[in-house]
């Protein structure tokens, strides 16, 4: 005996498959990614889809708005998991820990230049926590000024 199926069932079931079977997908995801760096292209700001950190992080934006001095920038950050903060301070420091560079995804040893978003009393950005080598910043469009 057979049940009569309904338009929401080829939902659900072609949901269940991509997901079992993500290879269905990757011509989405290849236009998607294509998408997203047309858009960076016109708006400056730089992608890195390849870069995870430790948690599994990616698809970081960063755009440098102001180099503010030889230690200090000013950015706009956007990522999936901890959202748009759009204008941050971040200052030149000697990593303390080891870590992964938010941007590259290349390793960040202690003692490496990074720059981190600034904290000030209370006010702990969601992002607080990464880190973006003094090298990878110095190379985006607009910070051909900032310092080591």
């Amino acid at each position: 005996m057979t049940q009569a199926t309904h338009g929401g069932e080829d939902v659900i079931e072609s949901t269940l498959m991509r997901l079992l079977d993500p290879s269905r997908t990757t011509g989405i995801r290849q236009t998607t990614m294509e998408r997203l760096r047309a858009s960076d292209a016109r708006t400056g700001m730089t992608l890195a889809g390849a870069a995870r950190d430790d948690t599994g992080r990616f698809a970081v934006r960063v755009q440098v708005v102001e180099v503010l001095s030889s230690s200090t920038v000013s950015l706009r950050w956007s990522d999936p998991l901890s959202g748009h903060m759009g204008e941050q301070l971040w200052h030149c420091v000697t990593a303390r820990r080891r870590s992964f560079c938010a941007l590259t995804g290349a390793p960040v040893k202690r003692g490496d230049r990074v720059y981190q978003p600034r904290v000030r009393g209370r006010n702990v950005p969601c992002n607080s926590d990464q880190m973006i080598h003094a090298v990878a910043i110095r190379a985006l469009p607009g910070a051909s000024s900032a310092g080591e």
